[in-house]
């Protein structure tokens, strides 16, 4: 019976020695799939953030190309006379960049004292013929005659 004994001692061990070995792999499997799970919320959350980057940057655009159209209405001296040709359509003046945008200057409404121009802005990152982080705005610019000065009477975004 002593040796049966012993057998059964050393049987019991090797169990033993595999159910350890079994439960590190399965924690060593949990540890790497949640290890996965942060590395893709994390890319996620990157990619979320050049998303909302570029949106910005198309949107200060957007606005920088209102800013162009009442240059051209004041009649910048460095840009050409707006009175000519209706409407105005312009493209950004940088092509070496992928930003780009579209100005539309519509025909003006004429009163006594002032011009209302309907202004539209199209910005957006350009990655081939595919527009991404589009931001349009549209806009009533107001020439007053008298002051010849321009403002902005609304704004929308669309």
């Amino acid at each position: 019976m002593a040796v049966l004994h012993g057998k059964n001692k050393k049987r019991r061990g090797r169990r033993q020695n595999g159910s350890v070995l079994l439960s590190t792999l399965f924690i060593v499997i949990a540890v790497t799939t949640i290890s996965m799970g942060y590395l893709y919320r994390s890319d996620m959350a990157l990619a979320s953030g050049r998303n909302l980057e570029l949106r910005n940057q198309s949107d200060y655009l957007a606005w920088s190309g209102l800013e162009h159209a009442r240059a051209l209405i004041q009649g910048d001296p460095n840009t050409p006379d707006p009175n000519t040709v209706w409407p105005i359509v312009t493209a950004s003046p940088d092509l070496s960049s992928s930003f780009r945008y579209e100005l539309n200057i519509q025909t003006p409404t004429v009163t006594a004292t002032k011009r209302t121009y309907p202004v539209t802005c199209e910005a957006y990152y350009q990655i081939g013929t595919e527009k991404k982080a589009r931001s349009y705005l549209s806009a009533k610019v107001v020439y007053l005659i008298a002051d010849g000065k321009t403002t902005f009477n609304s704004i929308n975004r669309q």
